[in-house]
């Protein structure tokens, strides 16, 4: 994989994760983000045959989910 492609990944894992930490009003958005980031990580993963990254990903995107449903309408 490129390293652009990692690059994506983590900017977006990162940006989810501080737009959740700021704790406002509208961060429940940041779970969609980090699971963008999560996608994009396990794509790569995948691609890779790293299963403990895959694993974790995989992990990441169902509590991502899990945000999604209880944080937004």
């Amino acid at each position: 994989m490129t390293p652009q492609l990692k690059w994506l990944g983590t900017v977006l894992q990162l940006m989810g994760s501080a737009i959740v930490a700021i704790h406002l009003s509208w961060s429940g958005w940041g779970f969609p983000v980090m699971l963008a980031g999560s996608i994009v990580w396990g794509t790569i993963a995948v691609a890779a045959r790293d299963w403990p990254l895959a694993a974790l990903q995989i992990v990441f995107s169902i509590l991502n989910i899990i945000g999604i449903a209880r944080w937004l309408p």
